[in-house]
């Protein structure tokens, strides 16, 4: 599972490797939570001068994926920036500042679908033009024998109505499974224990 999930983040490897730093640690500034996520596990966290403003870690803050502040990235003089695919081309062009290399990957959506419900009430992501109008009416159509609910830690609240499904309910950590990198990883984990 390593091996796979390191083929996500391949050019990035290639990016940090290519880099002539003479302290070893290149000055990294990651643009997206997801990969402060990879570089942590690629053993590059302590490279990290800023994030984005949805990151956790308590660094300066460089905006985000669709709005970079071109201002703060250059004020911490970065090698390497890096963000998704989501990020404009030319607009992070403009913003990575001189002797910078800017990387950007694809994979930022690519789990989205597990957000099945983000537009509650109606569920969409089944089929164009069909939408359900609930969790209820969907496991009615589907009879699933589990239904998998991944909650988020920040979550302000829960779906109530999944409490009342004559199904097993299986609830796991959303943050292990809502971005690819290797927090999946914890996620097959935990997976595997809620269902021995």
């Amino acid at each position: 599972m390593r091996k796979i999930l390191s083929r996500i983040l391949p050019a990035g490897l290639l990016a940090l490797a290519s880099l002539n730093v003479s302290a070893g640690c290149p000055r990294i500034i990651s643009q997206s939570p997801y990969l402060t996520i990879a570089l942590e596990w690629m053993e590059r966290g302590d490279c990290i001068v800023g994030v984005s403003r949805y990151d956790r870690r308590a660094l300066p803050r460089t905006g985000g994926v669709i709005d970079p502040d071109g201002a703060a990235i250059e004020k911490l003089r970065p090698d390497l920036i890096v963000t998704s695919n989501w990020s404009d081309a030319d607009t992070m062009e403009l913003v990575t500042p001189p002797g910078a290399r800017m990387l950007r990957l694809n994979g930022f959506a690519s789990l989205a679908g597990f957000d099945v419900v983000e537009t509650a009430p109606k569920i969409r992501h089944l089929c164009d033009g069909e939408e359900i109008p609930d969790i209820a009416a969907l496991v009615r159509r589907l009879k699933p024998a589990i239904v998998f609910s991944l909650s988020r830690e920040a979550a302000a609240y829960c779906n109530a109505e999944i409490g009342t499904l004559a199904v097993r309910i299986v609830t796991l950590k959303g943050e292990n499974f809502f971005h690819p990198g290797p927090r999946l990883l914890d996620g097959l984990k935990e997976l595997a224990e809620q269902m021995k």
